[in-house]
């Protein structure tokens, strides 16, 4: 500036420009796509939303908290960024979503899916954006029109990312027990305009189970927990590409395979990233003994 000198973005290296904008707030982007049609289209991208997302950034820590009678009262609460004390963090209401309403977030990718009533939303955090999945309408179980509190069924919802075709998805699970007899079906929504929910069918020997809330997505498929039985215990596989389900028992200890715990006395969490193998992380002696199960 000093020596007269005007600098025009068309002359920066691309790869140069794409490094200056991934570093700057999503706010300021959002701006920036009004400078020129060159900007909206290389910040509209979905290689630059990739890039975006994988710059890191400052860790930010969510909690929500629900109210089990009034659904519209549950809140989401974010972590201060930054905390003005080391050694301990302060939550603020996230006011972004002052109508959020809903429980049991899952986070993948800078997204927030959650449970509003029965239905999927999809938050996103640094655009403000809030996406309002349709319902289910074809589901039999919804369809019967049962009451949530003395004739329940279980509705969940997972996220999960196709690598290979950059394609997301929702996974939705809905399982019902009647007079002994388990029922479940399983849904699939891909996240892009025009988008709609497809069942899914799947082989004779893949049980029906209730799911854990929990879950996670690692190398192009997600991963949950469910019991087919009051006993027994599965890791559940969706390959978000192909769509496809596998199931594997979670395995006993050598003493509970004679005295099997049932599901009120075990207690499985969601699986989790061990060093880049899927592990299932098992707390039921850690009161006991005050150790773990991977």
């Amino acid at each position: 500036m000093h020596n007269s000198i005007t600098w025009d973005a068309r002359y920066l290296p691309l790869d140069l420009l794409i490094e200056i904008l991934t570093r700057l707030p999503a706010e300021s982007l959002l701006k920036f796509k009004s400078v020129s049609k060159f900007w909206l289209s290389l910040l509209s991208s979905r290689d630059f939303c990739n890039r975006f997302l994988t710059v890191p950034s400052q860790p930010r820590l969510y909690m929500s908290l629900m109210d089990r009678r009034f659904y519209s009262k549950s809140l989401l609460l974010s972590s201060a960024v930054p905390s003005p004390f080391p050694s301990t963090l302060e939550f603020d209401q996230d006011l972004t979503v002052r109508t959020m309403g809903g429980f049991d977030p899952r986070f993948l990718h800078g997204f927030i899916c959650f449970m509003h009533y029965l239905n999927a939303r999809i938050y996103i955090p640094t655009t403000r954006q809030l996406y309002i999945i349709p319902v289910i309408k074809e589901s039999d179980i919804i369809a019967e029109g049962r009451d949530l509190h003395n004739d329940p069924y279980t509705i969940q919802y997972y996220m999960g990312h196709d690598p290979v075709n950059d394609q997301y998805k929702l996974l939705c699970t809905i399982f019902v027990e009647d007079m002994g007899k388990k029922r479940s079906e399983y849904w699939v929504y891909v996240l892009e305009s025009g988008g709609s929910w497809k069942r899914k069918s799947v082989a004779n020997d893949f049980h029906p189970h209730d799911p854990n809330i929990l879950a996670l997505c690692m190398k192009g498929a997600i991963y949950y927990c469910a019991w087919t039985d009051t006993y027994t215990c599965v890791l559940v596989r969706f390959d978000v590409r192909s769509e496809g389900f596998d199931m594997m028992q979670v395995p006993w200890r050598a003493g509970e395979k004679i005295e099997k715990l049932t599901r009120l006395e075990k207690t499985v969490l969601s699986p989790i990233d061990y060093g880049g193998t899927v592990a299932v992380f098992d707390i039921t002696y850690l009161k006991e003994t005050g150790t773990v199960d991977l």
